[in-house]
């Protein structure tokens, strides 16, 4: 009689884990891209502020 009890309630605390998971996963997937995309700016202004400083005519 408490047998399915007990496994639905394995069964709801699994997936409740796995959807956790799953959240925590695409945090850390949304946050990794963040951070290429700042290091990608950072990375695309110095190159461009380098470019314009070498460019410059020297006297």
């Amino acid at each position: 009689m408490l047998l399915p009890i007990i496994g639905f309630s394995l069964a709801s605390l699994a997936s409740l884990t796995l959807l956790k998971l799953g959240s925590l996963l695409v945090w850390v997937a949304v946050l990794a891209l963040a951070l290429k995309l700042a290091l990608l700016t950072i990375v695309a202004l110095t190159a461009m502020l380098g470019y314009s400083y070498f460019k410059r005519p020297r006297p």
